[in-house]
């Protein structure tokens, strides 16, 4: 095998640099998400975002030039998810240190953004994309972990991203439901797509649990949360940005507030 690609697949974060980067996973395996598996990042206590195709299923869809399209909305989607957050601990072995893995689960309830609308065609390419978005909101707080704080100014063209996933890979395997991070170039913005980004990817079967997942931007030195990724459609690796978001997002952490 060609261990070129597992540093392609990024860094496993051993150290904890990300523990608000968590699993989401629905009862609908094979239909939302990959393989029913996807990322997400923790942005308060009992708030997390995710990506809205990795809770709502794909159906068909009727457009007026009769061509197949399958549609992912909010009128398809799984109630409840389950969030797997994830700790690395390392202790002393016989032969060194040994990494073991701490989780913890918590169920909640899936809200999509109001506007998400998703188009694919019958290859699998998006047509169109609006507002990929949705929230779990938790049934219980998840203490001891902090969250990033949301990016206060757009991501630019060309500036430097850091995609934080739980992978689900075709190419290696092996690395399903290990928590890497890797940095990627903001190639573009979807003029087409308003408030969506295209970024580099070396190979498109590595990162197919991306979906999900936070990508950090780093401003004046500090990382903040500048998008989610919804890498695991189509036929680019893209994000959609938070900043362009913000109102929705923070109503959705005001409501959590509230129900805390």
């Amino acid at each position: 095998m060609d261990t070129r690609l597992f540093q392609l697949a990024g860094e496993k974060d051993d150290s904890n640099r990300y523990p608000f980067a968590v699993m989401v996973k629905t009862r609908a395996p094979m239909e939302a998400g990959v393989q029913g598996e996807c990322s997400g990042v923790l942005i308060s206590p009992n708030l997390v975002l995710t990506a809205g195709h990795c809770v709502c299923v794909r159906r068909k869809g009727v457009t007026p030039d009769s061509e197949a399209r399958f549609v992912i909305d909010g009128s398809a989607c799984s109630e409840k998810a389950a969030v797997v957050v994830v700790n690395y601990e390392k202790s002393a072995g016989q032969r060194g240190a040994v990494l073991t893995t701490r989780t913890q689960l918590v169920r909640g309830d899936v809200r999509p953004h109001p506007k998400l609308q998703v188009v694919v065609d019958s290859q699998g390419k998006v047509v169109s994309s609006e507002a990929d978005l949705a929230t779990v909101v938790l049934s219980q707080r998840v203490e001891g972990t902090d969250v990033p704080r949301l990016a206060e100014v757009e991501a630019k063209e060309g500036e430097i991203v850091v995609v934080v996933s739980y992978g689900y890979d075709e190419v290696l395997g092996g690395l399903e439901g290990q928590r890497r991070f890797k940095a990627f170039k903001a190639v573009r913005v979807l003029s087409s797509e308003p408030g969506q980004f295209v970024f580099e990817q070396p190979d498109r079967g590595l990162f197919k649990g991306d979906s999900g997942g936070p990508v950090l931007v780093v401003h004046e030195g500090k990382s903040r949360l500048g998008g989610i990724s919804t890498a695991a459609l189509g036929e680019e690796a893209t994000f959609v940005s938070t900043y362009f978001h913000r109102d929705w997002i923070a109503a959705e952490l005001e409501r959590a507030r509230r129900l805390e």
